[in-house]
Order: structure tokens, then C-alpha cells, then sequence
């Protein structure tokens, strides 16, 4: 099974005025994702098993939404597990899926990086945007191997 991680697009900056679920991508962010999304694209055999898992925060969301449409695909599920980085729950909603499935989550920092760590023994710091394809064999942590990666400072320069 291919699992793909996603951290969300350059979002508004903290603030009081806003609470950190609801910030939005900036127009800065939509505009590096719509770059980088094409390219991502070119990367997938096809999108016949491809779930898309975001966490509900408004900027991941956001992000979930945008690579639907480059994708073509319908529409994707919401997990708070995402959001709060439940690795045990996340560990068994991925080994749950169907070993020829492709699982595509948009998420966070820290997050993204313990959970490559998980399922490959690897440590990797997600930049906003990154993408980070992992094929996952069996139910056995660090054992994935690193397919690609796509950072957005690298690929779009």
C-alpha cells in the first residue's frame, strides 16, 4: 500500500484574532499548490484507489480541496486522529485499508514527521507543502521504504 503525506500549504499567521483550527491557506499557499499539484499528478499511475484523508482543520482542508481537483477525485473524509496525531489511530486506519489501495493524508508539523519516523525509521521535516510517498508492505513499523518526496522549495524554484 502506497501512503502518502501531505503538510498543508503556507497558511495565515497565528494570531488572537483567529483560532489556529480556523486558519486559511494564503494566497501564497493556493499558489505554490496549484504548482506543485500537477507535478505530484505526473508521479501517480492512476487514481482508481485513491482515498484522500485531511485532518478538519481549516487549512488542511483547504489544501485536501485543491489536490481533488488536480486529482480529479470526488471528494475526501475528515479525521481528527490527523489533527491530534494519534499515531495508534493512525496506525490502525492505514493497516485497516487494502494493500493495493493508495492513502493520500493532508496534515501538520510535527505530525508528518513522527509518523514517517513510525513507518520508516526515518526522520524527515516536512516544509509546508511537501509531499512524502511511502509504500508500506505489512503491519510493521519502520519498515516502509521512501518512495519520493516533493518539497515545494526544491520544485518549484
Amino acid at each position: 500500500m502506497e501512503v502518502i503525506l501531505i503538510r498543508h500549504g503556507v497558511a495565515e499567521e497565528h494570531s488572537q484574532a483567529k483560532p489556529d483550527d480556523k486558519r486559511e491557506l494564503t494566497e501564497k499557499g493556493i499558489e505554490r499548490l496549484n504548482a506543485l499539484f500537477p507535478i505530484f499528478n505526473k508521479q501517480l499511475s492512476s487514481n482508481s484507489m485513491t482515498r484522500i484523508w485531511t485532518s478538519p482543520l481549516t487549512r488542511a482542508v483547504q489544501t485536501a480541496a485543491l489536490l481533488c481537483d488536480h486529482l480529479n477525485i470526488n471528494d475526501f473524509e475528515k479525521y481528527p486522529f490527523i489533527a491530534t496525531g494519534e499515531t495508534s489511530a493512525f496506525l490502525q486506519a492505514i493497516y485497516a485499508q487494502d494493500v493495493r489501495s493508495r492513502l493520500i493524508l493532508v496534515g501538520h508539523e510535527p505530525i508528518l514527521s513522527h509518523w514517517t519516523k513510525q513507518l520508516t525509521g526515518q526522520s524527515i521535516t516536512f516544509t509546508k507543502g511537501m509531499i512524502l510517498s511511502i509504500e508500506v508492505a505489512d503491519a510493521q513499523p519502520r519498515l516502509g521504504t521512501i518512495n519520493y518526496s516533493l518539497d515545494p522549495k526544491k520544485e518549484l524554484r
